[in-house]
């Protein structure tokens, strides 16, 4: 499957797409912007996690982990960064109602 992706990957970037979408010129080409959004969208997912921001060497972590996110991000055609993004914000929105479930039915059970 590597392979794959790597081709695919590549056949984006070769491709003559036009196609604009939000502030995006073309989805073939990276976009800064874009991938800054996608590394604040993992910082976000990740430090909602139980214990993210728990220890020092964990926060250090988690930031080079998004670094390297945005660095990747930012190389790649914007159209990998927009299911990205997207795919990092479902899982948020995810986090946050089961969230709020629970602490519903916490509240209920005291």
């Amino acid at each position: 499957q590597p392979v794959l992706g790597l081709g695919f990957f590549q056949w984006l970037a070769k491709a003559g797409f036009t196609s604009k979408f939000l502030w995006i010129g073309s989805l073939a080409k990276p976009d800064v912007l874009l991938a800054v959004l996608v590394g604040a969208l993992m910082f976000l997912g990740m430090a909602m996690m139980p214990g993210a921001a728990a220890e020092t060497s964990r926060l250090i972590l988690l930031f080079a982990f998004v670094a390297v996110t945005v660095a990747t991000v930012a190389a790649m055609p914007s159209a990998i960064g927009i299911y990205w993004a997207t795919s990092n914000a479902f899982a948020i929105v995810q986090a946050l109602v089961l969230r709020s479930l629970l602490g519903r039915q916490r509240r209920a059970l005291a």
